[in-house]
């Protein structure tokens, strides 16, 4: 089971409107802080932005037998990305590989 199977309610989870990515790294606290920030500065309604957060919505554990399974085609159906650069100076996203 992942965090977002145990929503419930009108409003709780909608076919989500952008992936967010950044680094495990960085604490919850701060990845939360950045998202609220993103939906008071740029203006959408927070009651109809759905965020796809890797570690809520994709249980990978569950499928180490093939790790990134329809992977592609979920991300691509959503359509936009969220970067979260931190710090702005220097942004460990940018260090990463792939």
């Amino acid at each position: 089971m992942i965090y977002v199977d145990s929503l419930q309610g009108d409003g709780s989870v909608g076919q989500a409107s952008v992936i967010l990515s950044y680094c495990w790294r960085h604490p919850f606290q701060l990845v939360s802080g950045a998202l609220a920030d993103w939906c008071s500065t740029d203006g959408p309604d927070q009651r109809r932005v759905y965020v796809w957060i890797d570690v809520v919505c994709w249980n990978q554990n569950a499928r180490l037998g093939d790790p990134t399974g329809d992977w592609e085609r979920r991300v691509l159906k959503i359509g936009h990305q969220l970067t979260m650069l931190h710090p702005w100076s220097a942004p460990i996203y940018t260090t990463r590989a792939w």
